[in-house]
């Protein structure tokens, strides 16, 4: 539903508390971009819409003068492929720019903050994810901003039997997380169930 949704906006702010999924919503977005194709349960545009998908940290934009350049040294391993072709093509397809962890790189960030004011790209669309309140200067230049929340209790379950299956280990020995009211409280931010 979630890249159904980037289609339609420009700049996306998806918001979480730390360890509850945002690197993980990022990275499936990006995979499946590249392995998947478009099956028939997207019943509207979708992540596969877009021609060329970046995916970088936004604490990789910094220390660049441009987005040719932070692309080009991070994604681009051929010598023959000039930053300016890279423009060139980010311009002329599609582009959705998925930047993880504004609440770590987004001081002293020019490229950053030209990608996300229009001021480059502009017409592509860009997905930035961030624990609360980092982007509060930065918030009118999202057009939506998303909640990234954790597991609720049906989805504890289903994460702890997967888990206890791949890891042959008895189910009953993780009955204390559903009966411990703090363990319930810890156990929705997804990092802390591994």
């Amino acid at each position: 539903e979630l890249s159904r949704v980037v289609l339609a906006v420009k700049a996306i702010l998806a918001e979480g508390e730390a360890g509850i999924g945002k690197s993980t919503l990022c990275q499936h977005l990006a995979l499946a971009w590249s392995t998947q194709k478009c099956s028939k349960n997207c019943v509207g545009p979708c992540v596969h819409s877009f021609g060329i998908l970046v995916y970088l940290t936004v604490s990789d934009l910094k220390g660049f003068r441009s987005l040719s350049d932070a692309v080009h040294a991070h994604l681009i391993s051929e010598e023959q492929i000039t930053k300016e072709s890279v423009i060139e093509v980010l311009q002329q397809s599609n582009t959705l720019f998925i930047l993880d962890g504004l609440d770590e790189g987004h001081s002293d960030n020019p490229v950053f903050e030209s990608l996300i004011k229009g001021q480059v790209m502009k017409t592509s669309r860009v997905l930035v994810t961030s624990r609360p309140s980092y982007a509060r200067g930065l918030l009118h230049h999202f057009h939506l901003l998303l909640s990234v929340e954790g597991f609720n209790l049906k989805e504890k379950q289903e994460y702890v039997e997967r888990f206890a299956q791949d890891k042959n280990i008895p189910i009953e020995r993780f009955a204390v997380i559903f009966k411990n009211e703090y363990i319930q409280i810890i156990s929705s931010t997804p990092l802390t169930m591994n």
